[in-house]
């Protein structure tokens, strides 16, 4: 729509026998409908292209790089055949070994230019470094994210464990209650076990006295006392709204709103108040 046609447009709806809040809102509508009409489309984002390697003998650092490229050459839907070429632009400080390893192999496909990487870059005894620190790794005081974070790094180290065993290593290393917790929640394998222990971390760490139990927490009775009380204010909010917009007809009834649980089978299907008698839930009484 152009500039023209739009003025034409709020020159009608002024001139529309309207309430002034009315023609206001009616503008305000037109105005976002072509204000969308007018913005242009959102440029499709683009990924992230990977951070070039560091070129330092780490088993970590090697193995974020690795997922990184793949990751990205999935997302951008690169042809598996150029794989290698990309990967080699992205080497920065490992460009000077790929020159002199290149001269011994032949048209490399992706997984064996990952594991000759692989290989180049990781200490030679990251394995059985990974194995210790993993068998001694502790959650202590810390957040359990931080602890996952960390079992997860050095468990992608390590090519092959048993699945029971990583089970056994992490829910062993979590924080004392916490690793209870989980173990009484049978959980089936690792990433079972990893669930577990961070919804049960949220309910052990919640502002309010912990039993250490798993079950939801109860609502307090301050916290219902609040509720009704906004309630009540809104209730005397439209019962004014009412009484002005209805004086001639002041003793038109309304329906309570039913508080009590135990009152909702129409116990108080006869009971009526009036625009100058709102309902109240003080009497709102709690079942023990």
């Amino acid at each position: 729509m152009n500039n023209s046609n739009a003025s034409a447009l709020f020159t009608t709806v002024s001139q529309l026998h309207l309430p002034d809040d009315e023609r206001a809102t009616l503008q305000a509508a037109i105005e976002s409908s072509l204000a969308q009409l007018t913005t242009p489309a959102p440029v499709p984002h683009k990924p992230l292209k990977p951070t070039p390697f560091n070129g330092k003998v780490d088993a970590i650092s090697s193995l974020n790089f690795i997922e990184s490229l793949e990751e990205y050459f999935v997302i951008v839907e690169l042809p598996a055949m150029k794989w290698v070429p990309y990967a080699i632009g992205y080497l920065g400080g490992a460009r000077s070994w790929w020159r002199g390893t290149k001269r011994t192999i032949q048209n490399t496909s992706w997984i064996d230019f990952k594991n000759i990487f692989l290989r180049q870059f990781t200490p030679a005894d990251s394995i059985n470094a990974a194995r210790r620190r993993l068998h001694a790794l502790k959650q202590g005081s810390g957040p359990v994210l931080d602890y996952i974070t960390t079992f997860n790094d050095l468990l992608r180290i390590i090519p092959e464990m048993d699945a029971g065993q990583r089970m056994y290593l992490f829910i062993n290393g979590l924080e004392r209650e916490l690793s209870k917790q989980v173990r009484l929640a049978r959980p089936t394998d690792l990433d079972d076990a990893i669930l577990q222990a961070t919804v049960l971390y949220d309910v052990l760490n919640q502002n309010e006295p912990t039993n250490h139990s798993t079950s939801l927490p109860k609502t307090e009775p301050m916290e219902i006392d609040a509720i009704f009380t906004a309630l009540n204010a809104i209730l005397r909010n439209n019962s004014n709204r009412f009484r002005n917009n209805n004086n001639n007809n002041n003793n038109r009834p309304f329906k309570t709103i039913t508080a009590s649980p135990n009152n909702y089978n129409n116990n108080n299907n006869n009971q009526h108040f009036t625009s100058t008698n709102p309902p109240r839930l003080d009497s709102f009484e709690r079942e023990r």
